[in-house]
């Protein structure tokens, strides 16, 4: 894994961390409906990460984009943590640590 594959894991990782947060977040408040289009919306993350291609960020970025568009300014803006610069990333989340493993700060 090359450093920039390891910061782009490290975002989707990241971006599974705050759906789960989101999910209980949604749960509290009953809104089942967002919470049930949420898990669709990150269900497919984990097996695309385990077997990645290239062409699977183009499918994650679509599938957030759908999730955002139904469900605007309520939640987590995924899109935009999915798409910053790397080192904008790294200087607000934590380095990489270890060779090709992502590792939180």
């Amino acid at each position: 894994m090359n450093e920039s594959q390891a910061v782009l894991f490290k975002k989707l990782y990241y971006l599974l961390h705050k759906a789960f947060v989101d999910a209980r977040n949604l749960a509290f408040a009953k809104n089942h409906q967002q919470l049930a289009d949420l898990a669709d919306t990150f269900e497919i993350l984990p097996t695309l990460m385990a077997k990645w291609e290239d062409v699977h960020l183009d499918l994650i970025r679509a599938t957030l984009a759908r999730y955002q568009a139904a469900y605007k300014d309520q939640g987590v803006d995924y899109l935009s943590i999915l798409d910053m610069e790397d080192g904008e990333f790294l200087g607000v989340y934590g380095p990489l640590v270890g060779v090709g493993t992502v590792c939180w700060a």
